[in-house]
């Protein structure tokens, strides 16, 4: 079994990237499954992956790094339950000192693991944050999203379809001077030849034992984190036909108050289900949308959608923004329940373990 590790900041195109290898598997008769990983209980990854009959696990309520008996126990049942060849494991998009508090201990507790390691990064992001206008204001955010980069010996380049030449060729001098001795990939994550490659690239290599963990400041780093407040909600939206219209309505209120207040979004996700039809959607920092399951039904009269936020801004903000979309959207003639909701900020970060050798 081997075991692709994917990190890469919040809104970088990994679990897109992730689900249209593991199909490229799939159909190759290859067995796989997804780990899917937040700082909260409620993911939409992992839903979107069950819609798609992808066999996964998921690990909640923290990091791997910090709840890593939770993810090599996931590990272990995966590889009993399925067999897989192959296990994609997703970490949280604000986790960065992962060959340390990951690969490091997993090497040395389950010397039989085979790892890869894949930083993902957001093209636009990516090229706003090496010329020096990040869109993210806090000082701590900035310094995950390096520490990220630092830390990648496969670097993805996602979302390259929204670059010019002229941006690949400047993302290109640029990591060549600061993070040198990457291997760099370019991607559009929704295109199978170009995930391809990426599969080729994981396919011929290891972890190299070699490789030295990260220099990270865990004070800086816990600030980055704490910069970000986190909403994950599930709600039921009635409306007698227009259920599925309604809750669209709903998703478009919480980005537009969002974007208004010009609060930098890390991911907006939204996972929608009206009996059998389902959607996700999603935003990110660089306001690109990717919606993946969608037809053109408007009907029932009943819908769940599963939100998780993951927004520069303070808890209180975001819980705010949400309700006032909510009763935006109940004037318009539709019932909403509030079933489930948590608004908070991640915790200081305390790996289970880390090794720095």
């Amino acid at each position: 079994m081997k075991l692709y590790l994917v990190g890469g900041f919040l809104g970088s195109g990994k679990t897109t990237a992730i689900v249209t290898a593991s199909k490229i598997l799939l159909q190759k008769k290859i067995p796989v499954a997804i780990i899917t990983n937040d700082q909260g209980s409620q993911l939409v990854d992992t839903a979107f992956t069950n819609s798609l009959n992808i066999p996964s696990g998921e690990v909640g309520n923290g990091c791997f790094c910090c709840n890593y008996e939770q993810f090599h126990s996931t590990i272990r049942d995966l590889n009993s339950s399925i067999h897989p060849d192959v296990i994609f494991a997703e970490a949280v998009g604000s986790c960065a000192d992962l060959v340390a508090t990951i690969i490091k201990p997993l090497l040395i507790l389950d010397n039989g693991t085979e790892i890869v390691f894949s930083v993902f990064a957001d093209a636009m992001v990516l090229l706003s944050s090496l010329e020096g206008r990040s869109s993210f204001i806090s000082d701590g955010i900035q310094y995950i999203f390096k520490k990220q980069l630092e830390e990648a010996s496969i670097l993805i380049v996602n979302k390259s379809d929204t670059l010019t030449k002229g941006g690949i060729e400047k993302i290109e001098s640029i990591l060549e001077s600061q993070y040198p001795g990457k291997e760099l990939l370019f991607q559009d994550s929704r295109n199978k030849t170009s995930v391809q490659r990426w599969l080729d690239i994981l396919n011929k290599k290891n972890f190299d034992k070699t490789f030295p963990p990260l220099d990270i400041d865990y004070k800086k780093y816990a600030e980055g984190e704490a910069a970000l407040a986190w909403l994950d909600a599930s709600v039921a939206i009635h409306a007698k036909g227009k259920a599925i219209n309604k809750s669209v309505m709903l998703i478009n209120d919480m980005f537009d108050a969002i974007t208004f207040q010009q609060l930098p979004i890390g991911h907006l996700k939204f996972f929608l289900q009206s009996g059998d039809w389902q959607q996700k959607i999603s935003y990110t920092t660089g306001k690109h949308i990717n919606e993946q399951n969608r037809n053109n039904k408007m009907g029932g009269d009943h819908a769940n959608l599963l939100v998780n936020a993951r927004v520069e801004t303070d808890p209180d903000q975001l819980k705010k923004i949400f309700f006032q979309a909510i009763k935006k959207t109940e004037d318009q003639n539709c019932h909403i329940e509030v079933l489930n909701l948590a608004s908070f900020q991640p915790g200081y970060p305390k790996p289970t373990h880390r090794f720095s050798e």
